[in-house]
């Protein structure tokens, strides 16, 4: 992941039972195209607990999620993606 313009807030790795899935949890701000390498294709994406739609480009490992535009100001979302 490339936090250029201070965008993750704090980030937090869990595993599931069995060591079978992983999450990445991030806290953040802003809007726009979010993208983080992944070894694996996740099977969802979670953003505020609601799932959102992501695609995953397998040539260079590479999630996109994008990130709407947000009513309040300063607002920090949690991004959930698991694999």
């Amino acid at each position: 992941m490339f936090n250029a313009d201070d965008v993750v807030k704090e980030c937090v790795v869990t595993s599931g039972a069995g060591g079978r899935a992983m999450a990445l949890r991030s806290m953040g701000r802003g809007c726009g195209l979010f993208s983080a390498y992944y070894s694996q294709e996740p099977v969802r994406c979670l953003l505020d607990m609601v799932e959102v739609e992501f695609s995953y480009d397998v040539d260079i490992d590479l999630v996109f999620v994008d990130l709407p535009v947000l009513e309040q100001e300063r607002y920090q979302w949690t991004l959930e993606i698991v694999v």
